[in-house]
């Protein structure tokens, strides 16, 4: 590497170690306060409902990335064409079944310091055995041994699995589990302040980052059409998602035309998209308890879960992201590492913080859990703040079909338990985003309780009760 070469790469590696000196942090007490400050559920049918639904729309989230970027495959080029397996190039091919035990071992970790700076990992190492003199039979097959150790890297699987149940034991717990709580909220606080100040470098670290990848970079405008490619698969594949797999999932159980609710929640969508999902929080309460007449023992339950565990949109892009990583670095994914791929990015989404950035980072780290080089990954900055964008209106969008489906299916638990529903406050952030959001002469989004006041005064049925 040229003198050039060299120093070019210094800021990169200067943003990488902030980076992970507070990601790893603030996931883990993302999904801590998430687990511990849920609202309880009206009974365990709609509980099982709600994660029946997440859970469901995060695989066909996942299967369309992964199943439109391997059939078009815009990370492959002239240069990388005749790349083979990255298995048989690592010289570490292993079985589904291998694969899976190590999903399962990171997954649930022996060791909690660990797990912030390892991950385990299974090779397979080739003994070449030579043959007997006195033999005359040749050698059919290099004999391989299976062995396991731990490669540097962020466990993130082991970290988010191990911060749900602290989350969901510090909830058991109630008042005595308070201040351990308030600890890893002031904590989480801290490190959020701490990421803003990193974003004012960001600019700075992503002007070398984009200088040494070019620098690296013999077809430059390969590269280019390379990521022209990506952005229409991921747009197409939120399309897909967001507009035909969502409202099908609806009509399959409401049996009426799901396409209202698109009107229905434009103002979420909008605030979402312009501003952040967590300030449009106040908005979706009001789309979805106002206009689509959904039971607010539903939206106050499922809305703040949905926060941190419902990332379509994000889980998509994230997975379309890395295969398409996977190919501009000339590798050929075996199906077990797409699995693999895909269990990751289902879960690391969970965490993410929903902070400017946050994506490529957690980017950055799913391709340091998957082996997948993380250089080329820079040339996605370019485009990641308009597709985070589209991501965060997809997330939005299915947490209100979401809503909506859960109640339509639980009429009958509802209408089991009593009708007193506990208050549940907005969040502060999202009370001051919706109040600055409102404009004068504007009084259909500006008083949420004057609204919900005047609709149930008109009685109109709930979105799916026409028939």
């Amino acid at each position: 590497m040229t003198f050039e070469g060299a120093w070019i790469h210094v800021p990169e590696e200067l943003l990488f170690r902030v980076m992970q000196l507070v990601t790893i942090p603030l996931l883990a007490t993302n999904v801590i306060i998430g687990c511990a400050s849920t609202s309880r559920s009206p009974s365990q049918e709609i509980t099982q409902r709600a994660i029946v639904y997440f859970a469901v729309t995060t695989i066909l989230s996942v299967l369309v990335g992964a199943i439109l970027v391997v059939l078009i495959e815009p990370g492959v080029t002239d240069n990388n064409m005749g790349a083979t397996d990255d298995d048989d190039d690592d010289d570490n091919a292993y079985t589904f079944l291998e694969a899976f035990n190590d999903l399962l071992r990171n997954i649930i970790p022996n060791n909690l310091i660990l797990i912030s700076f390892t991950l385990f990992k299974t090779r397979k190492i080739y003994l070449d055995m030579e043959a007997d003199d006195n033999s005359t039979e040749e050698l059919e097959a290099d004999e391989g041994e299976v062995t396991g150790e731990n490669l540097n890297g962020v466990n993130i699987l082991g970290l988010i699995v191990v911060s749900f149940f602290i989350g969901r034991t510090l909830k058991k717990l109630g008042d005595l589990g308070q201040p351990l709580l308030q600890l890893i909220i002031i904590t989480n606080l801290v490190h959020k302040n701490l990421v803003k100040m990193i974003m004012m470098y960001f600019p700075v670290a992503v002007v070398f980052m984009m200088a040494s990848y070019v620098h690296d970079l013999v077809d430059k405008w390969q590269a280019a059409v390379c990521l022209g490619k990506f952005v229409a698969v991921v747009i197409t594949g939120l399309f897909i998602h967001g507009v035909l797999i969502l409202p099908f999932i609806c009509f399959l159980f409401l049996r009426e035309n799901p396409y209202p609710v698109f009107r229905a929640v434009k103002p979420a969508l909008l605030n979402a998209m312009l501003v952040s999902r967590t300030c449009a929080l106040s908005e979706t309460y009001n789309c979805c308890e106002t206009w689509l007449r959904v039971d607010t023992r539903i939206s106050r339950f499922m809305l703040p879960l949905a926060m941190h565990a419902n990332m379509d949109g994000t889980t998509l892009y994230e997975m379309a992201a890395a295969i398409f990583i996977a190919q501009l670095s000339g590798m050929m994914l075996h199906w077990s590492r797409l699995f693999s791929i895909g269990v990751t990015v289902a879960i690391a989404t969970i965490g993410e913080a929903g902070i400017p950035a946050t994506g490529m980072m957690t980017t950055l780290f799913i391709l340091n859990i998957c082996n997948i080089p993380t250089s080329p990954a820079i040339i996605l900055l370019s485009m990641e703040w308009v597709l985070d964008r589209l991501n965060v209106a997809v997330n939005t969008l299915s947490d209100c079909f979401g809503v909506v489906l859960v109640t339509h299916l639980s009429k009958g638990e509802l209408n089991k338990v009593e009708e007193h529903v506990p208050k549940m406050t907005i969040p502060d952030d999202a009370e001051t985003s919706s109040a600055s959001s409102a404009r004068p002469g504007r009084s259909d989004h500006a008083d949420f309780s004057s609204l919900s006041r005047a609709a149930a005064r008109r009685k109109t049925p709930a979105f799916g009760d026409a028939n």
